[in-house]
């Protein structure tokens, strides 16, 4: 089993955002990610743990932070970086807890 611990990546993130509020919404959100992968979801106030059979890649970490932001109402707490002189952009609502 592997275990994940996220939590809201910013101060201000954590102060407007209750996670609670939202879990059957992540939830759903986790199982259509994970699949059969998926063990156990926990909500917390400010952030996720997520039990999964097996370690899951970068590139679906990263495709989870953009189906969260998208399929919720998190989008609009999102901190947004632009970088490679402005060719680039990205965005973080959670950091792993390691």
């Amino acid at each position: 089993m592997q275990t994940y611990h996220y939590v809201l990546s910013t101060k201000a993130q954590k102060e407007a955002i209750d996670l609670l509020k939202l879990e059957g919404t992540l939830k759903q959100i986790f199982q259509e990610h994970f699949h059969d992968n998926l063990i156990e979801s926990i909500i917390q106030k400010d952030g996720y743990i997520l039990n999964l059979k097996q370690t899951f890649d970068n590139s679906s970490k990263r495709a989870l932070g953009r189906k969260i932001a998208s399929q919720s109402e998190l989008g609009k707490h999102v901190k947004r970086f632009i970088y490679d002189k402005g060719k680039s952009r990205s965005g973080q609502l959670f950091r792993i807890v390691k």
